[in-house]
């Protein structure tokens, strides 16, 4: 009874089956669908029903999903630790019959395809439409990476493309060697190397041991040889002597000839590749030269270049001290040339403004880019500025105030009313200069034209001002310190309305064109002076350098509190030699550490009988340009020494000063130079020192050009 129950149910499972297929199923399909029934379980036919069912609604199949997910999380949450460890070496053996067959079904697919679809149109359509979205994609990642993770991908980038170049290297070499191996087997005409070798031996022991018999036999088996052997000595590069000698000759005479004929047929119409000539030659650039007196011959220049005498200009115009500032420090002096760093007041690109504006009438215009291109290796940009110190307290208690101005109009996205520097601020409030004029009017520079005033940058500012928001400025200002109520310099921070910001920097750009206007129109004299002065007179560059502290290598710890002073006072002399104009450096070094009035007047006579006994001068004038401290050049009693100098020194004396807090010149860079040199001789133990007279014959032994 149980059988034919059983048959039953089979045969109504086989008719559902036929009723699912289309009417126009085949005989075969529905013989393959009779045949899976067969081979299946009732209840595994029925659960793929089930599934398929499941699958045809998204809500049913959502709802079966969550149900499955719960239940398997109580079933891992439920099963010990042993079922854990079986389930994972279930699956762990399922993953590997799994990765097995999708190896395999590659395989299969290819030898079941024997035809395949033909690449049509569409095809390619989509190809290039998941190019561009992955294109896209990528793109999109790529600007939303940090800069730290695109150099880690540069990085990585970078590594395997050198992994990659050395492979083929050591491909490429491994590859030379074999051809070199074969190339060697094929030409020494023996198969194997242990051959050659034993042949090799034998011979060797027949031959004298002394070393000039030796050479005396090897030279009479070269000179006697026939025909086809002399031929197989010279494939593989050994001739006999007498042709040896003839090939050297003949070979040094057309290398000669060779090498002047490359030269100069490259000199002017393939100059780019006389460089890739001689590397491709293997010869060395300096012979090249030397075979075709290349140095000798001038090259031709573009009718566009810029002049010799324009290019010197531009680099004098560079180290102009309304231009750059030269560092007084031992550190900023240039160990190979021993020149004085400078370092630029503004940009590059303000400076090329500045040249053009001075040179417009000569016609000649220079690029930016051949404009910095010119720069002195010694003048250095201002972000390789370590420290900004010795300057200005007037300028920059002004561009601390324009940065802050500045700020504030960026927040408040007023952009039109940011004013760029220092200089800017300068010329808004002043008319604009005449044509060639390098400098303002008069009465501009002293507020009395009517045209224009300080109230230019107050009505830019306005916008600024009806805000009335706070902020914070700082302002170098004098205060007392401690019980002794000492003054002293300090940075004193302000925090206020945007008004009174705009006020304080009105107050203090009132006087400003004055100040620039004196530090420049001061600098301008002295390079005309030093340019443009008669034959009888000198003009002279002074001030105290820093001291020099005397420092030995290897120092013990008390010598740290009891360190030497020593005075350095530069000196520049420009003056007239045989019709020649002389820059000359006079250094004084002395331990008297009152640097006064009256130290200057003993320097300034042994100057003045240093040019008329040593240099043979006859000088009727001097010309002293120096800063304006008034406890050394700027008092009482060096104008009562310059009264008097006709008298002490048999000439006159004329004292000029720079701009207020400009006083830094060409004598703070001699100072470096010398403290410089005197630092690297210590620190290689060339040179001990204990005072100053040490420190003098050092000087006077490495430094100068003269010996006393």
């Amino acid at each position: 009874m149980a059988l034919k129950m059983k048959l039953r149910c089979m045969e109504r499972l086989l008719n559902n089956v036929e009723e699912d297929r289309a009417p126009d199923s085949g005989q075969s399909s529905l013989n393959e669908e009779r045949e899976n029934c067969r081979s299946t379980s009732k209840g595994a036919m029925y659960m793929k029903r089930y599934r398929e069912k499941v699958n045809a609604d998204a809500d049913r199949l959502r709802v079966y999903q969550e149900k499955s997910k719960e239940r398997s999380k109580q079933y891992r949450q439920n099963s010990s630790e042993k079922q854990k460890q079986q389930q994972r070496e279930m699956a762990r053996l399922r993953m590997q019959k799994m990765r097995a067959r999708r190896k395999l079904e590659p395989l299969l697919q290819k030898e079941a395809s024997v035809i395949r679809r033909p690449f049509t149109r569409l095809d390619r359509d989509r190809q290039e439409k998941r190019r561009e979205y992955w294109h896209e994609k990528k793109r999109q990642q790529r600007a939303s990476m940090s800069s730290q993770k695109k150099r880690r991908i540069r990085e990585r980038q970078a590594q395997k493309r050198r992994q990659k170049q050395m492979k083929q290297r050591l491909e490429a070499t491994d590859k030379q060697k074999e051809q070199a191996a074969t190339k060697s087997q094929s030409c020494s005409g023996y198969a194997k190397q242990n051959t050659r070798r034993k042949a090799i031996h034998r011979v060797k022991r027949h031959l004298p041991a002394s070393p000039t018999k030796y050479a005396t036999v090897v030279k009479g088996l070269l000179e006697n040889l026939s025909p086809k052997k002399k031929a197989a000595v010279e494939k593989i590069g050994l001739t006999s002597i007498k042709e040896k000698e003839k090939l050297e000759n003949v070979c040094r005479t057309a290398r000669r000839a060779f090498l002047i004929a490359l030269a100069r047929s490259t000199k002017r119409k393939y100059n780019g590749i006389k460089r890739k000539l001689s590397r491709q030659l293997g010869i060395r650039w300096q012979t090249l030269v030397k075979a075709s007196s290349i140095s000798k011959l001038e090259r031709k220049r573009r009718s566009d270049s810029v002049s010799n005498t324009k290019a010197q200009s531009i680099q004098d115009f560079y180290i102009r001290p309304d231009q750059s500032v030269e560092l007084p420090g031992k550190n900023s002096v240039r160990k190979k040339t021993l020149q004085q760093q400078h370092i630029l007041n503004r940009s590059l690109k303000d400076v090329h403004h500045e040249w053009l504006q001075e040179n417009s009438d000569s016609g000649e215009e220079v690029e930016l880019s051949k404009f910095c291109e010119l720069r002195p290796k010694n003048v250095k940009l201002q972000k390789q500025r370590q420290f900004n110190q010795c300057l200005c307290e007037y300028c920059i208690n002004v561009e601390l105030k324009l940065k802050e101005i500045n700020k504030a109009a960026q927040r408040h996205n007023l952009l039109d009313v940011r004013i760029k520097n220092k200089y800017d601020a300068n010329d808004i409030g002043l008319c604009h200069k005449e044509d060639g004029s390098q400098y303002h009017k008069l009465d501009c520079i002293k507020r009395s034209c009517t045209e224009c005033g300080v109230y230019l940058i107050k009505e830019r500012l306005s916008p600024l001002v009806r805000h009335k928001s706070t902020v914070t400025w700082y302002r170098w200002e004098t205060v007392s310190e401690g019980a002794e109520n000492r003054k002293k310099k300090s940075l004193v921070g302000k925090t206020r309305t945007t008004e009174d910001l705009v006020n304080e920097l009105i107050e203090e750009l009132t006087p400003f064109p004055q100040h620039l206007f004196n530090a420049y129109w001061q600098y301008a004299q002295f390079t005309n002076a030093t340019k443009k002065h008669p034959s009888d007179t000198k003009v002279l560059c002074m001030d105290f350098a820093e001291n020099y502290t005397c420092q030995l290598q290897n120092e013990v710890q008390a010598a740290h509190w009891t360190h030497t002073q020593v005075t350095i006072h530069p000196v520049i002399a420009y003056y007239k030699e045989k019709g020649k104009e002389v820059r000359e450096a006079i250094i004084f070094v002395s331990d008297d550490l009152n640097h006064d009035s009256h130290a200057v007047h003993v320097f300034t006579g042994i100057v003045n009988t240093h040019m008329k006994d040593r240099r043979n001068l006859d000088l009727q004038k001097m010309i002293i340009f120096s800063d304006g401290c008034a406890a050394q050049y700027k008092s009482c009693t060096p104008f009562a020494d310059m009264s008097f100098a006709k008298e002490d020194m048999n000439c006159t004396l004329e004292r000029n000063f720079f701009g207020s807090r400009h006083g830094k010149g060409w004598c703070d860079g001699e100072g470096g130079v010398v403290k410089a040199a005197i630092t690297r001789a210590v620190k290689n133990e060339v040179f001990i020192h204990s005072d100053a007279k040490s420190v003098y014959d050092f000087c006077c032994k490495s430094l100068s050009k003269e010996s006393e």
